[in-house]
């Protein structure tokens, strides 16, 4: 059966403050609650329909019960909030680029991560947010100016032919490539569904995770980058692991960062990087 989650709201604050945020959803009639301390898991179960609070590990990101719908409202419809799921709102929240940064989004569309970047650099220096896929481009390139966003520059490329050398100011980059969707709750296919078998499952993977390899390298190569950030929605270690484990073999330079301390569950334990932080 499907898994009832939150609707996760993020606060634009290009466009409104946090507490003015706050204050329209009361006047739409939401009740504000201020202990944001419960978990996840026991807060979708326990809230109250009509009420929201502040997440406690992201900030500038509200938690509704599931089933909320917002799309009607003039906060959505004016780019002031966005619909973004914890986790997507994870990898900028830990790439953390300073004010004034040079960044990179590598697979950029459609563009909650690069507009959620824009907003934690409050709109200053500079986002080179690529996507090579047209379609998805134009997306992009809408959401962006929804969320007024003026740092960002959009480029319909592939990564992997986006030159380093031309690019020696970039110090962050956030890599979100092409994955098998495996972790997408509530998402029925993904590998799986008709004609499907554990070999083409495996060929799939191969093909994936050659290429997240392979994207992660040409990351590295930026001469003057100081951290990347790599996340996927998988939980193939295929897909996540095994691609950091290859790419550290190879680039002895970098070296994997632990965040989000208070944060419990990681990856696999059998692999050094799955192991969760020592409290």
């Amino acid at each position: 059966g499907n898994i009832s989650l939150p609707r996760y709201i993020r606060i634009n604050v290009l466009k409104i403050t946090k507490r003015e945020a706050i204050r329209k959803f009361k006047e739409l009639g939401y009740l504000y609650k201020r202990d944001g301390t419960i978990s996840d898991r026991q807060l979708v179960d326990s809230m109250a329909p009509q009420t929201f609070q502040q997440d406690s590990d992201i900030p500038n990101l509200l938690i509704f019960p599931p089933g909320t719908n917002v799309t009607q409202t003039s906060l959505y419809q004016d780019g002031a909030v966005f619909l973004q799921d914890k986790a997507s709102c994870v990898p900028a929240f830990v790439l953390d680029p300073p004010a004034g940064s040079s960044v990179i989004d590598a697979c950029a569309a459609p563009g909650n991560k690069t507009t959620h970047l824009a907003a934690i650099m409050g709109d200053t220096g500079h986002i080179l947010a690529c996507d090579r896929d047209a379609k998805r481009f134009e997306t992009l390139n809408s959401m962006i100016s929804k969320a007024g966003a003026k740092c960002v520059t959009t480029q319909l490329a592939d990564f992997l032919e986006v030159n380093p050398k031309d690019h020696s100011e970039v110090e962050y980059i956030l890599l979100d490539p092409s994955c098998s969707g495996s972790g997408i709750i509530n998402r029925d296919e993904h590998l799986t569904g008709a004609g499907t078998t554990k070999e083409s499952i495996k060929r799939r993977l191969r093909s994936l995770s050659g290429f997240q390899y392979k994207i992660l390298c040409h990351a590295l190569k930026f001469p003057n980058v100081r951290r990347i950030v790599y996340s996927t929605c998988s939980v193939y270690p295929e897909e996540n692991e095994l691609v950091i484990q290859a790419v550290l073999q190879k680039n002895k330079s970098f070296t994997l960062v632990g965040f989000m301390p208070q944060w419990k569950q990681r990856g696999l334990p059998i692999f050094e990087e799955g192991k969760s932080p020592t409290h």
